[in-house]
């Protein structure tokens, strides 16, 4: 049984980290992705049955999306479909576990850390694994934006933006006022047609 190592470079977990929990498993022959000619496809290559490609986290094998039409969770099953198509498993250092016993926990957790779900929702409360600022809170001015928004004395939907803003509203657009309206009501649309 052969054992090759692969990693990719995220924030999440840089190259120099994986490289020592690699090494620390006594893994030689290491694949970096984007180092000279190398990359997963040449990784998972001499992969035969009984092998293993061991990863940091079973996520890192997911090609990183680079544009909105790149699908992370669709390479990430790619993958790991090329490893077993050679008779080869996955096996993870964090936490310790493989695809011939953990296969379905494994896809689990990677499709949930690709998909934002595991790293946290509100900024003020996870830091630097939060996916963002926390949300605002329109609950102050809900009556208001409700109100105009449905006011049909506007004649459009900017006019009744205004109208908001004028009333101490710090609302940016017409979006987030439907986004806002439609959650709260169900509804989102105002009547008019602008």
């Amino acid at each position: 049984m052969e054992r090759i190592g692969y990693i990719r470079h995220s924030k999440s977990a840089s190259a120099s980290r994986q490289r020592a929990a690699l090494e620390a498993e006594g893994i030689t022959r290491i694949y970096v992705d984007g180092y000279q000619a190398e990359n997963l496809t040449e990784a998972i290559r001499p992969l035969r049955r009984g092998d293993q490609l061991v990863v940091l986290h079973a996520w890192l094998i997911a090609e990183p999306k680079r544009t909105t039409r790149d699908s992370p969770r669709d390479s990430f099953f790619d993958a790991a479909k090329a490893i077993a198509a050679n008779g080869a498993t996955l096996m993870e250092l964090q936490p310790r576990r493989d695809t011939s016993t953990d296969c379905h926990d494994m896809a689990r957790d990677a499709v949930r850390w690709l998909s934002g779900q595991a790293r946290g929702s509100a900024g003020a409360v996870n830091g630097a694994k939060s996916r963002g600022r926390p949300a605002r809170d329109w609950s102050p001015w809900r009556q208001v934006i409700e109100l105009e928004w449905f006011d049909l004395r506007h004649p459009t939907n900017e006019a009744a933006l205004e109208a908001m803003r004028a009333k101490g509203v710090p609302i940016k657009s017409t979006t987030t006022a439907w986004r806002l309206i439609k959650d709260w009501t169900g509804r989102g649309a105002s009547g008019r047609d602008k």
